[in-house]
């Protein structure tokens, strides 16, 4: 018996549904245009995987071994047939067609068959020095009528402890596109497709890669033009390099690893619906012998950070399912968060070029907990940092400001903070001064037409800062948003 590793291939299917709100002459007009899309991803990962060999020598002159069937059995030490926990499956034949009954062996003839014999998940059990099985064969055939019965000895295989996989797929509710009720036509803002792969099993699953294909339209009934774009990748917070396949490596049991997408759409718009599924290949066993447990999709709120003692640095997934608020933590840890809006958070001071901290105010709160209230600068200022009571500061991931569209259309702005086991008590600065972070902002397309090879156009920058603060432009670059806009970055 040979033990050969095998590439194991998963079809990974996104789906996604949007709203937009195409080209509306009013307001009151607005009608939401729904556009699904489809990422179709392959998931290959390397396993184990058992090459059984017979050789079938008939010596016999002038006389065929007919109707040969093989019935391929496996057992474990106490001798029980444990066939159905593996996928057994021809995938080799040499002069013989077929070991069903319907085919035999030439006189004077050696017929060679293999079979491919994947383990299903648990077939490994728990223990590192794995479970013992034997493999053997029954066969069945006739000479000159008579029906002859044969029992292949049976040999021993190892199956170590297999991995079990959970896929978590994340996206944000809002993307960031042209608006179509501007004048202005506002360039795409890149945000992720992530995805955390969660090993449940008791085996380190080896070579890990997903490679994604671009989104595709697959219902777009009111015939939007609408773009959408994979630009690159990356993997536990490090750049991948420039393709749409992200590799995982080798996943330990109870680790996990988190992959972005970063996406583009060119218009403005609303996820309201995730799902995420897979199917198998038969040819490797189908659902018997896959190693992925469960998909799940998630609307992700922001990217964030559990900034705790004795937690990594990669960044986590603050996500919304339903009406519970959890975080999805990069080392499988995952918290449900408490949440505090509006009416539960106590404000004090308005900031001003004067005065430009405010303090919020909640009950102190042991575990994760996140903060959205109405922006107090109306998303106007940066806020440059946030400190708690107990002079701990907020990292820049973790606090910011976002903006969401009301039903009249108008944008209304956010300030947001994640934090994990506060005191409740936190002071937010703004800057006055200049020199903004961590404020959403709109970069502006421009279309330059009819620029040929070898020649450029120009274009007028104006900065301010709500006239106060000196600024600074420093760098003014061109990145391909799309293949039809540029925007400057």
């Amino acid at each position: 018996m040979k033990k050969n590793k095998l590439l194991a291939l998963i079809l990974a299917v996104v789906i996604t549904s949007l709203c937009f709100f195409p080209g509306a002459a009013s307001c009151e007009k607005a009608v939401c245009a729904r556009v699904k899309i489809e990422i179709e991803q392959e998931l290959t990962l390397e396993r184990v995987a058992f090459d059984a060999r017979l050789t079938i020598n008939n010596g016999l002159a002038g006389i065929s071994l007919d109707n040969l069937a093989v019935n391929v059995t496996v057992k474990d030490e106490e001798e029980n047939d444990v066939t159905d926990l593996f996928s057994i499956q021809v995938f080799s034949l040499d002069n013989i067609s077929a070991v069903d009954g319907s085919d035999g062996v030439d006189p004077e003839t050696t017929a060679e068959v293999h079979w491919l014999i994947i383990p299903s998940a648990g077939a490994g059990g728990e223990n590192p020095a794995g479970k013992v099985y034997y493999v053997g064969a029954n066969l069945e055939y006739e000479i000159k009528g008579e029906i002859q019965t044969m029992k292949v000895i049976p040999d021993a295989v190892v199956v170590k402890p297999q991995p079990l996989l959970t896929l978590d797929y994340f996206l944000p509710k809002y993307v960031y596109g042209d608006d179509p009720f501007t004048d202005e036509i506002e360039a795409a803002i890149p945000y992720p497709l992530g995805v955390r792969v969660k090993n449940t099993g008791h085996g380190t699953v080896k070579a890990l890669t997903i490679e994604s294909g671009q989104p595709v339209i697959k219902e777009n009934e009111q015939g939007l033009l609408i773009d959408f774009k994979i630009l690159g990748s990356w993997v536990n917070d490090e750049p991948a390099q420039k393709s749409l396949l992200v590799n995982f490596g080798d996943i330990e049991p109870g680790k996990c690893s988190m992959a972005r997408w970063q996406m583009i759409t060119s218009l403005m718009g609303e996820f309201i619906s995730f799902e995420a599924d897979f199917t198998h290949s038969d040819e490797l066993g189908g659902k018997l012998t896959s190693l992925i447990q469960d998909t799940f999709a998630h609307l992700i709120i922001k990217d964030v950070l559990v900034d705790l003692p004795g937690r990594d640095n990669i960044r986590d997934f603050l996500a919304k399912d339903g009406d519970i608020t959890r975080v999805y933590g990069s080392d499988t840890q995952d918290e449900v968060v408490t949440v505090y809006l509006d009416d539960s958070v106590t404000v004090s001071g308005t900031p001003s070029s004067g005065n430009p901290d405010i303090t919020l105010t909640v009950p102190p709160t042991g575990g994760p907990l996140y903060i959205k209230i109405s922006e107090p600068a109306d998303g106007k200022v940066a806020v440059t940092s946030v400190e708690r009571s107990d002079g701990k500061s907020i990292q820049p991931v973790n606090f910011w400001i976002s903006k969401e569209r009301t039903g009249d259309h108008n944008w209304v702005p956010f300030f947001n903070i994640f934090d994990c086991t506060s005191p409740g008590e936190y002071t937010v600065h703004y800057n006055y001064g200049g020199g903004g972070a961590n404020i959403v902002v709109n970069p502006r397309a421009i279309t330059f037409t009819n620029v040929e090879i070898g020649e450029s156009s120009s274009v007028e920058v104006s900065i301010s800062n709500n006239g106060t603060g000196n600024l600074t432009l420093e760098q003014v670059s061109l990145s391909t948003d799309s293949y039809r806009a540029f925007s400057l970055v």
